[in-house]
């Protein structure tokens, strides 16, 4: 397995070198660094001048997933996996040594706490996982990217047209990944009408039963 890491953030500089340093595992072969702060990213690109699996692309804020959407047209390598600035990869990280087929979901760890992959009434309600702990076929990422019209929910949007499509999932027992802070909280009533819309649009019974307004 080759492995591309997009890594989003604005200005913490930190956060971007806390995610880069974890990513020490022999199948991460580039490390894309997505920064939203013209001072951050001159930084960055001086502090990683002579690291070539770092690179560095300054773009103007216009939302996680638009910035999501521009790491995916500048990947190289066959398999993919975003990371917020903050986000780091578990110290005794386990990925698979052969290629897989499927869009491959791990658990994650926040503030200490396991998270595995959940099988049960998988894309029923939400994610199965953190999208810190996906990882894609590049070519999957490229025929389905994020719709920007959602502000929390396009990951979840992506997963659901993924499954509607076709494309296999495979769920690994291992933790993957360690989160710095969940971004939506504060959002809860967006999220929530976020995922009503998705989850309403593909099934008519929850609409009429669960999510009616």
């Amino acid at each position: 397995m080759k492995l591309s890491v997009i890594t989003i953030g604005l200005s913490n500089f930190l956060e971007f070198t806390y995610t880069v340093n974890s990513c020490s595992h022999k199948a991460i072969k580039e490390i894309l660094l997505i920064v939203g702060s013209n001072s951050t990213y001159l930084k960055l690109l001086d502090y990683y001048a002579t690291d070539e699996k770092v690179k560095i692309f300054y773009l103007k804020p216009s939302g996680i997933y638009s910035a999501m959407n521009y790491g995916i047209e500048k990947l190289e390598f066959e398999y993919s996996i975003f990371m917020n600035a903050g986000d780091r990869f578990v110290d005794d990280l386990i990925l698979p040594e052969t290629n897989i087929n499927s869009v491959i979901l791990f658990g994650y760890r926040d503030r200490g706490i396991d998270h595995y992959a959940n099988k049960k009434n998988f894309l029923v309600l939400g994610m199965p996982t953190s999208h810190q702990s996906i990882i894609y076929p590049t070519s999957i990422l490229r025929n389905f990217k994020y719709d920007e019209r959602f502000v929390f929910a396009a990951d979840f949007n992506q997963l659901k047209e993924l499954q509607n499509n076709g494309v296999k999932f495979y769920f690994c027992n291992n933790i993957i990944s360690e989160h710095s802070k969940r971004g939506s909280g504060n959002h809860s009533w967006t999220v929530f009408k976020e995922y009503r819309k998705i989850i309403s649009s593909r099934n008519v019974f929850i609409n009429l039963m669960l999510f009616l307004k």
